[in-house]
């Protein structure tokens, strides 16, 4: 079995070193900056892992990288998702990514025809939110049939909370960003609605250390649950976890214009605002320490006249023994379980699919907890 991961950043390299730990004779890894690519390899098994320098948008270069692969993850940044998605098709191999956006996941998902022609399997938004809500509402709905609700909250955070912000970046600026500015969507009373980023704020607890958090709505973990899950869940909302008053502070932000796009002229200087939040971020909230990955996802039914709610809950740390985050573990190791799949040919289907439609649910979590993350599930009477 032989597999490309294109990216070698943070998820890059946690997937690469997934890869190899669970069985894949051959990693290659792509990237534009060469020493990246080495850097990656050198820390997982030089021996097993191929290095290339590779660019994101020759497109003609990545199907020819993409040939004879058994299956290719993304893990740049979503921009190149959809040309990616075409290169596997030309190249007649299967693809996932990371995701982020929901409208490139929607124009990747139009192309399940070519990809279903040339026997590619599109499974696009893998990795933990988007990704792991839609992998836990689908085994929700294969254990009860039907929900009246489901709830998504997660959340990447330092584990000592620091600066201002109470927040470090463990991802992606621009991709943070998007989460905070970009349209919701959401299922009420069995119908698709549409509502605002940030708002939606409600209080959630969990385990000492870590106490009272809040949680509101952001974009992108949502992914496509909304289509997907029409009449077999009455109600379903994502929200982010944060520590307390981080939300109304980069509210402010965003009111204030912070993440525009016009571009202003500032001292002679033609300035892009959301350009300088985006870099603003990264320095004051840059990664520095642990961070710890918070998620629970509840499932609410009526069994026999009675409302059960399934849970399930994991609180995931930094592996020290390795140095990858908790952000890494729980984004590279989910989608690298569902390409895994892919290139061992444990999914049938070809097409472009979401996954929920498609990835076996119990194996999927079997294999999660296989990675040291502990995913617990609890079933009891609501509450």
């Amino acid at each position: 079995m032989e597999t490309l991961v294109y990216g070698a950043g943070m998820m890059g390299k946690a997937a690469v070193y997934d890869a190899v730990k669970f069985g894949v004779d051959k990693v290659h890894i792509a990237d534009c900056d060469y020493t990246r690519a080495v850097a990656v390899a050198d820390f997982v098994d030089p021996n097993k892992v191929i290095p290339h320098k590779a660019n994101a948008t020759d497109f003609d270069g990545n199907v020819k990288l993409f040939k004879c692969k058994d299956a290719v993850l993304g893990c740049t940044t979503y921009q190149h998702n959809l040309e990616f998605a075409l290169a596997a098709i030309a190249a007649g191999t299967n693809f996932s990514d990371l995701g982020g956006n929901n409208t490139v996941v929607q124009k990747q998902l139009k192309l399940d025809g070519q990809a279903q022609q040339a026997g590619s399997l599109i499974i696009p938004d893998t990795g933990y939110a988007p990704g792991m809500p839609s992998l836990i509402i689908a085994d929700a709905v294969n254990h009860f049939g039907h929900l009246k609700s489901f709830s998504a909250r997660e959340g990447g955070l330092p584990v000592i909370p620091k600066g201002f912000l109470n927040y470090m970046i463990v991802f992606s600026a621009t991709g943070l960003v998007n989460e905070y500015i970009e349209p919701v969507i959401k299922i009420t009373d069995g119908k698709r609605e549409v509502v605002n980023p940030m708002e939606g704020y409600e209080f959630i607890d969990f385990p000492s250390p870590f106490g009272k958090m809040e949680a509101f709505n952001t974009s992108g973990g949502e992914s496509t649950i909304p289509y997907t899950m029409i009449g077999k869940v009455n109600n379903f909302d994502n929200k982010t976890i944060r520590y307390l008053g981080h939300r109304d502070i980069v509210k402010n932000l965003l009111d204030f214009g912070m993440a525009s796009d016009d571009l202003l002229k500032v001292d002679g200087k033609i300035v892009r605002p959301r350009g300088l939040l985006e870099k603003m971020l990264m320095e004051q909230c840059g990664y520095e320490g642990d961070d710890v990955s918070l998620s629970r996802w509840t499932a609410v039914s009526t069994v026999n006249g009675v409302d059960k709610e399934r849970v399930y809950e994991c609180i995931d740390y930094k592996d020290h023994t390795t140095g990858l985050t908790s952000m890494a573990r729980m984004t590279a190791f989910s989608a690298s379980i569902i390409n895994l799949m892919m290139a061992r040919g444990d999914i049938k289907q070809r097409g472009a699919i979401p996954q929920e439609t498609c990835v076996p649910t119990q194996e999927f979590i079997k294999q999660f907890q296989a990675r040291g993350i502990n995913l617990t599930v609890e079933e009891r009477l609501a509450k």
